[in-house]
Formats: C-alpha cells, sequence, structure tokens
C-alpha cells in the first residue's frame, strides 16, 4: 500500500480580512459565478472519502499582491468576467482606472485547501 500526499485547491473566499480581490471590489456581479464554479467543501469531502481518499486537512493559504495595471482585466482574462453585463464590466473598469491613478492597490487571494492521502 502507498501514501500519496497532494493538495486540492477549491472555495475561493471572496473576502480576505481586510483586504479585497480585485474581482469583489470592482465588479462585484462575478462573484456568485465564482462561487457556483467551485464545489463546497462538504461535497469534495464526500467524494474524496468515496473513492478512498483518507485523512483530509483543512487549511487556508492566503497571500497579498500589488495590482498595478488593468490590462487584464480589460482582456477579459478572468472568465467571470465574459459572464456579466457589459455596462458592469465597464463600470468596473473605470473604478480601477480611478483607483489606480492614485497608487497601485493591495489585493489578497484566499483560498482553502484540502490536503489529503490516497490510499492504493
Amino acid at each position: 500500500m502507498h501514501r500519496h500526499r497532494f493538495r486540492v485547491d477549491h472555495s475561493p473566499s471572496p473576502t480576505a480580512g481586510s483586504l479585497l480581490l480585485p474581482l469583489l471590489r470592482y465588479k462585484p456581479e462575478t462573484v456568485e459565478i465564482e462561487l457556483g464554479r467551485y464545489p463546497r467543501i462538504v461535497e469534495l469531502r464526500e467524494i474524496m472519502e468515496q473513492v478512498g481518499f483518507g485523512e483530509m486537512t483543512e487549511s487556508t493559504v492566503q497571500f497579498a499582491y500589488p495590482l498595478t495595471d488593468v490590462q487584464a482585466y480589460r482582456d477579459k482574462a478572468f472568465s467571470a468576467l465574459l459572464s456579466i453585463p457589459e455596462a458592469a464590466f465597464q463600470r468596473g473598469i473605470e473604478r480601477m482606472e480611478q483607483d489606480l491613478r492614485t497608487g497601485p492597490g493591495l489585493f489578497s487571494s484566499k483560498l482553502k485547501v484540502e490536503i489529503c492521502g490516497l490510499l492504493w
């Protein structure tokens, strides 16, 4: 029997302390879309147990980063941006550009992570 350990990233959190994800702050219409794309932790645990995963532990990973350019958002590089109305998209771009005129924004990504072992 071999024991393998790996990580499964899931369930993005829309907030991370006092820091916000850029999509939440500037394009709040994307939040429900993004949260709907990921299974809930309880669902993942049930499925993982059914297929033989064991020793599941949950932790949170968070990292901060500056936002200095909106080009990726203008290019709709994040798939949720393709699903919101164009007017909402444009409002968000305008707010981002206005805020960046005073300097970079500091944002944070926060993910819940399952660490699990597979026995085989």
